[in-house]
């Protein structure tokens, strides 16, 4: 994204789709969300863990500042040392953004369509709002991700009863991308 927000880096989770077309506005909305920050004092932008809750928790799409980050990723790694266990990057992540009111005011929360978990209804929201699905959690979608990208139209009823968390998302993946 050099040339549309060059101190912006946007990571996924491997079980990610991009379902939509994205476009410069949708990278410049995440970064307008970035700088009305009251102070532009964030770090990372990231969303959700299981509900459409407003709560800041899931890392599986997140929008860093380089610098910024940077400057912290040390004393995060620094912190998840300390701690007698770790939990991979969310939960050193979670730790250090979550261990007073300065570190809390430096992260924010990723817009919803940004995040989208699978297992989450679309009403009020529709398909096309959709920017990052996450295939949260389990069960993963797995070969049907496959078919998916074969365009095989013909499994689509055995998908839908095999992984019927995904069944909605199998259709509108095989039929609406015709």
């Amino acid at each position: 994204m050099p040339d549309i927000c060059p101190h912006y880096v946007l990571y996924a989770d491997v079980d990610v789709l991009f379902p939509n077309k994205s476009v410069h506005e949708h990278i410049q909305i995440l970064k307008d969300t970035f700088l009305s920050t009251l102070d532009s004092s964030a770090y990372v932008m990231y969303g959700r863990e299981f509900s459409k809750d407003p709560h800041i928790m899931n890392t599986g799409v997140m929008m860093l500042h380089v610098e910024k980050f940077g400057h912290v990723l040390r004393n995060i790694l620094q912190l998840a040392d300390k701690k007698d266990y770790v939990t991979a990057d969310q939960g050193m992540i979670n730790n250090y953004f979550t261990q007073n009111q300065t570190t809390m005011r430096e992260r924010i929360l990723l817009p919803v369509h940004y995040n989208w978990k699978s297992y989450w209804k679309l009403e009020p929201s529709s398909f096309h709002d959709i920017k990052i699905y996450h295939h949260h959690g389990r069960p993963k979608p797995g070969k049907c991700l496959e078919i998916m990208a074969d365009c095989n139209v013909d499994l689509i009823g055995t998908l839908s009863q095999q992984y019927k968390p995904y069944a909605e998302h199998i259709r509108q993946g095989i039929c609406c991308d015709a």
